[in-house]
Formats: C-alpha cells, structure tokens, sequence
C-alpha cells in the first residue's frame, strides 16, 4: 500500500457474502493479482492423502475456496503471490504434494518451528548461483530468515496445469496462460526490506494445454 496498490479482499462468492452473479473469475478479471497468504494447514486428502494425524486435518473448507482463487486468476494470466500456506496451496493446485509435518517425514531435517521461540526461530537459506534471485541479489550468497512453519513441499508440481479434480466443480475450467507465480515463505534479517517479496522467487509460464 506504501507504494500505491489497494488491497481487495475477495469474498466467497455463495452465501452471506455472495453479490450477486458476480464470481471468482469477475475478481481476477478486475484485479491485478492475487496474494494466497498463511493461516491452517492445508488438508491432506487435497494432495490425495489421508491425515497421519487429528492435529494436521488442515482446513477443507479454505483449501476449496483458495483452489478456486488459484484457478480463476491462473486462468486469467494474472500474478499469484503465496505466503507460507499460500504457497504449498499453490504447489498443490499444479500438482504437487506436501509434507504433513516435517519433523516426523523428514528425519534429520533442519528445524523450521520452534513452539518456545516461535517467530524468532532463525535459520539459513542459501541462494543459488546463476539464478534470477542470485542475479537481484550479486555477491549475497546466504541469508538468515525466521521460519514457524511445519509443513513443507515434499513433491514441487513439475508441471504447468492445474491438478486434475483440485477445483470445485462448480467453477469453470478454461486454457489460459499459466501466471506468473511468487512465493516467500520466510522475513530476511539482512536488512533488505525488497528481499521477503523475491526471496524465494519462481516464474512459471507456458500455455496450459489440459482441459477438464
């Protein structure tokens, strides 16, 4: 907002908050692009499995609603901008899979959550050479950032459509451009105050051949 953007909040268009014919796909033709931000797990069974545990049933309900949000803006060629859940909800509308709970799958993993510490938990992310990141960024090969999540990418999505039956069906399905796609999970100590919105960058394009 500091730099000239509204924000609009998106709401469900059934129920209490619908107006009128108005959809998903009206939002994303109207605006620029979209920030899938954080908040409950994301439900399991939306990347085809069955929770290992009552704590990490995730939220259903949202998962359906921010496919949705996904799929109407990636049908509109807009931007889509994920944040902590936001971003594992994007990988698993392409396609990809989670982890439920880091720790527990991945044996030796480094720590991304500490319930004592919480948002002052502290680790290592290394930037890749030869990247449009490390390109931003020349010289500034590793960087610390908080982390409180613990789930995590276990599969990337490794291909440019949307998941097949990842979409409430009461949304239409159309070929468009796959958007572009930036996600950030963690805030710099660096300094940088532009570094949280590209730390984790990733641009996805291409024509989205699959239809459903």
């Amino acid at each position: 907002m500091s730099a000239g953007a509204m924000v609009v909040m998106v709401p469900c268009p059934t129920g209490e908050t619908a107006l009128g014919d108005v959809s998903l796909n009206h939002y994303a033709e109207w605006l620029d692009g979209v920030v899938m931000h954080g908040g409950a797990d994301v439900w399991p069974g939306s990347y085809g499995e069955e929770p290992l545990k009552d704590a990490w049933l995730g939220d259903r309900i949202r998962d359906l609603y921010d496919l949705a949000l996904v799929e109407a803006f990636e049908q509109a060629g807009k931007p889509i901008f994920g944040v902590c859940r936001g971003l594992q909800l994007i990988n698993v509308a392409f396609g990809g899979t989670l982890y439920q709970d880091i720790e527990t799958q991945h044996p030796g993993a480094q720590l991304h959550r500490d319930p004592v510490t919480y948002d002052q938990h502290f680790h290592d992310v290394e930037i890749v050479p030869n990247t449009r990141l490390a390109r931003m960024y020349p010289g500034l090969g590793q960087v610390k950032v908080n982390s409180i999540h613990h789930q995590g990418i276990k599969q990337i999505a490794r291909v440019s459509t949307l998941r097949p039956g990842a979409i409430p069906t009461r949304y239409p399905r159309r070929s468009a451009a796959i958007p572009r796609v930036v996600t950030a999970t963690s805030r710099p100590r660096n300094g940088t105050r532009s570094f949280a919105r590209t730390m984790t960058a990733s641009w996805m394009r291409g024509q989205s051949s699959t239809t459903f």
